[in-house]
């Protein structure tokens, strides 16, 4: 004896009123889509997530979810580590050594101090 199946679900438009506001609101969503956020975590162990097979796993990770037609942007830390990669190294994340990529984070993450100065005396007719 086979048994009906039943379907449930819930769309957001049965619960708005209507109204020109809310058709027009939907019409938008229609044509530009909703933002939804979608967060990652990744968390091994002990470990920093900063080491460098953290940071490609991360990286790859991104790429694939970049390719689903759903996802119209997404960003992460391993971008701009992949960024300074392909800036210091000439290569990116994927073809980076393990001690390139620790550069990399270091260099991100560490606060520089700027010194130089370009002119040697304060121009006398602007205030400062």
């Amino acid at each position: 004896m086979l048994l009906p199946s039943i379907e449930m679900r819930t769309d957001i438009k049965d619960f708005m009123p209507d109204n020109e506001l809310v058709k027009a609101d939907l019409r938008y969503l229609e044509y530009f889509g909703g933002a939804k956020q979608i967060t990652l975590v990744y968390a091994k162990g002990k470990e920093s997530i900063l080491n460098p097979g953290a940071m490609r796993e991360l990286f790859f990770a991104k790429e694939e979810l970049s390719g689903l037609p759903e996802i119209n942007m997404s960003i992460s830390f391993s971008d701009f580590i992949n960024q300074l990669c392909l800036m210091e190294f000439g290569k990116g994340i994927a073809n980076c050594s393990d001690d390139e990529i620790e550069t990399a984070v270091k260099d991100l993450l560490t606060e520089w101090k700027n010194e130089t100065r370009l002119l040697t005396r304060n121009d006398g007719n602007e205030n400062i």
